[in-house]
């Protein structure tokens, strides 16, 4: 037990490499992956001027969590072609309070209006 440790990433062909090891023993190699399932290979002993096989396959992962979200659009019909809406007929027109009959006194009345009095009487919609 030398306290020594090394880490290493795999090559497209699933191989690696770990040098200057010290000889000896024991190693664990902990084997950790996002995709298949995490492995340890516990007890390894180095023998001086030897390499160490190591052949392993690794599972799939089935605790892996898949979430699926599906959706479909929603009928016009439902909601309107338009989106939130103000229609005001001929009699809202008419009896509406109004001064010297502004049409911004009338569409001030829906929330979604703001009548910028600041800049020439500026019609903003949110």
């Amino acid at each position: 037990p030398s306290g020594t440790t090394g880490q290493v990433v795999v090559n497209e062909a699933g191989q690696f490499s770990a040098k200057g090891l010290r000889v000896g023993g024991p190693y664990n190699i902990v084997v950790d992956s996002n995709a298949y399932q995490d492995t340890t290979v516990n007890d390894v002993y180095l023998n001086l001027g030897e390499s160490y096989g190591l052949d392993l396959s690794l599972e799939d992962d089935k605790q892996l969590e898949s979430i699926v979200v599906t959706a479909s659009s929603v009928s016009t019909s439902v909601f309107g072609d338009t989106g939130p809406a103000a229609n005001f007929n001929l009699a809202d027109l008419e009896n509406a309070p109004s001064i010297n009959r502004d049409i911004n006194d009338v569409i001030r009345a829906d929330p979604r209006i703001y009548i910028d009095e600041s800049f020439n009487n500026a019609v903003q919609c949110a």
